[in-house]
């Protein structure tokens, strides 16, 4: 059996066709997943029944106010002249609304009394 520059070739032109194969199956798997993952996808991401970001938002503050015991209007008697513990606020548009403490309150009770930080929106003070 001859050994020579022709035969190794052979097998290298071999090797690669190989590759090329293992390759152009590997985009055509991965580009029909994807379509069929979008054919799936789609059609739920813009469902009516899903609820929209602000019915998300509006669900998540009554989950936190009901968790940790906050108000939303005045302040219980307990808590009368006493600055509140926590705070469910959104930080800015892009975010969902937060449980939240330190200086948090600060931020939230200057939005609150004096208008500032006007990307912030205020829900509910806490214990």
């Amino acid at each position: 059996m001859r050994r020579g520059p022709r035969s190794r070739r052979g097998r290298v032109v071999r090797v690669l066709e190989r590759r090329v194969r293992e390759v152009a199956i590997a985009v055509v798997a991965g580009v029909v997943t994807f379509a069929v993952a979008m054919v799936w996808v789609v059609p739920h991401f813009d469902s009516p029944d899903a609820p929209s970001p602000d019915d998300l938002a509006a669900q998540r503050v009554r989950e936190l106010v009901n968790r940790y015991d906050c108000w939303v209007s005045e302040a219980p008697e307990e808590m009368a002249g006493r600055v509140p513990g926590h705070v469910v606020l959104t930080r800015d548009a892009a975010s969902l609304p937060e449980y939240l403490g330190g200086v948090w309150v600060a931020v939230a009770l200057e939005h609150v009394f004096d208008g500032t930080h006007p990307q912030v929106r205020v829900h509910a003070f806490c214990r």
